[in-house]
């Protein structure tokens, strides 16, 4: 059976942990929509294109809560089609279908996949939290 005095470093762990998992959220906001093709990732203006050439892809993945692979979008659905524009290398822009419409959308900069920094982040406080916990634990029972 357990005395009462051991009972606090347990009770310390369980604290710094529900306060770690308290502090984290598993969703995900962008501050605009946005698609990935062709490992790139692709801002979607307001801005409506007249003239299409032909279509290079679609939306292969969507989720408003979480980064995902492939032809990833946080604001359009799957299978929701991608095209160039006439005039336009796909290097700067593409459309992306709207209902009857095509909107632009400019290349900002390479698409990477993978355990996201705020992932790692989070894995690293909960090593040390439980690091911590686990040598204050030691350092209580040794004091015994």
């Amino acid at each position: 059976m357990i005395s009462q005095g051991k009972w606090f470093p347990m009770i310390l762990i369980a604290i710094l942990h529900i306060m770690f998992f308290a502090t984290t959220s598993s969703a995900t906001s962008w501050a605009y929509p946005f698609v990935v093709w062709d490992g790139y990732r692709f801002e979607v203006l307001d801005e409506y294109v007249e003239e299409i050439d032909s279509e290079i892809g679609e939306v292969t993945s969507y989720s408003d809560m979480e980064t995902l692979s492939g032809n990833f979008s946080n604001e359009y659905i799957e299978g929701t089609k991608y095209y160039s524009i006439k005039g336009i290398s796909t290097d700067e822009a593409i459309a992306v279908k709207t209902g009857s419409q095509y909107k632009k959308a400019v290349r900002i900069g390479e698409y990477k996949t993978g355990i996201r920094v705020k992932e790692k982040n989070n894995l690293f406080t909960f090593v040390v939290i439980s690091a911590a916990a686990a040598s204050i634990l030691i350092f209580y029972l040794r004091r015994r």
